[in-house]
């Protein structure tokens, strides 16, 4: 599994995919920007798998040490050509919300 991000190795260099055992290095530093989630619509997610869909980024995006960021891995889905979005389960936010 891989983490969405930057990690600073020497020089600064950047990169974009971040194996998730090197996220605890006090080099690693990830740039992150929030999700925005709605209760997913039938329409958009018909097979009914996932009961939450990502409606918007926030503006807000900050740098923090690696060792902060969970990894997630949301499904992706699209009912519009050039329009798709991040959908989740219920029970792997929970998952996730009790390891913070």
């Amino acid at each position: 599994m891989y983490c969405r991000g930057k990690q600073s190795v020497s020089r600064w260099q950047s990169v974009e995919d971040i194996p998730v055992s090197i996220l605890p290095e006090k080099i690693s530093q990830v740039s992150y920007q929030g999700l925005c989630l709605i209760p997913a619509m039938f329409a958009d997610v018909p097979d009914g798998q996932y009961d939450w869909q990502s409606s918007s980024l926030f503006t807000l995006s900050a740098k923090v040490p690696g060792a902060l960021i969970q990894p997630v891995n949301p499904g992706i889905a699209s009912h519009i050509p050039g329009n798709s979005f991040f959908v989740f389960e219920t029970s792997v936010l929970m998952a996730i919300a009790v390891n913070l």
